[in-house]
């Protein structure tokens, strides 16, 4: 995937935002807060941060990766911030799935995203970086916000 490509992808994805999580319990919620677009986070924008998911996704081979339900969360992870995802799998996730963050990470996924490459089969193939353009722009509108 060119980095143009890979950029324009990055940009499409929705995030709900960076959550500072100081503790790893979810029923401490009222310490969580999403930062606003314009925030340096842990040193990086929200387009920084997009990119490195990105990275962090396509990382690891699919039969040891988070985003395959082949890996625990903890893998790849590295820094401040913490990813996470939704599936990579075309079909709906069977089960809740667990995730233990060490405290004081923040988080950062997005809400909605799409990889449209020459290796993927339709909906998600375009042979050149116009149609994978399209590609993704045609999945992407079809979203609700």
């Amino acid at each position: 995937m060119t980095s143009y490509v890979a950029m324009f992808l990055g940009a499409l994805v929705m995030l709900v935002g960076l959550t500072l999580l100081p503790r790893v319990s979810f029923s401490d919620c009222h310490h969580a807060r999403v930062l606003p677009p314009d925030t340096h986070a842990f040193g990086q924008t929200y387009e920084e941060w997009s990119a490195r998911w990105w990275q962090w996704a396509i990382s690891m081979p699919s039969d040891h990766n988070p985003l395959a339900d082949t890996a625990d969360c903890s893998m790849g992870q590295v820094g401040p911030v913490w990813f996470l995802g939704g599936s990579f799998a075309q079909t709906p996730l069977t089960g809740p799935r667990k995730c233990t963050v060490p405290p004081g990470k923040g988080l950062f996924f997005p809400i909605v995203d799409v990889d449209c490459s020459s290796m993927e089969a339709p909906p998600f193939h375009g042979d050149t970086p116009a149609e994978r353009i399209a590609c993704a722009r045609g999945l992407i509108d079809g979203t609700a916000g």
